[in-house]
């Protein structure tokens, strides 16, 4: 299992959606991590109006 591909993911869709505005969610499902890299096979974007920012 490649965890520094992995981390290397995780660390990639952080930096993509830090500064996303409340509302916005990203939904990752299923990630898979194999011996060599790490890939999502679904992705799915969604927002709702009106939420406030938890930040």
């Amino acid at each position: 299992m490649d965890v520094e591909a992995a981390a290397e993911l995780l660390h990639r869709v952080g930096a993509l959606v830090q500064d996303w505005p409340a509302g916005f969610a990203l939904d990752l499902n299923p990630v898979r991590v194999l011996a060599k890299g790490a890939v999502v096979l679904d992705a799915a974007l969604s927002f709702e109006a009106g939420q406030e920012d938890a930040r």
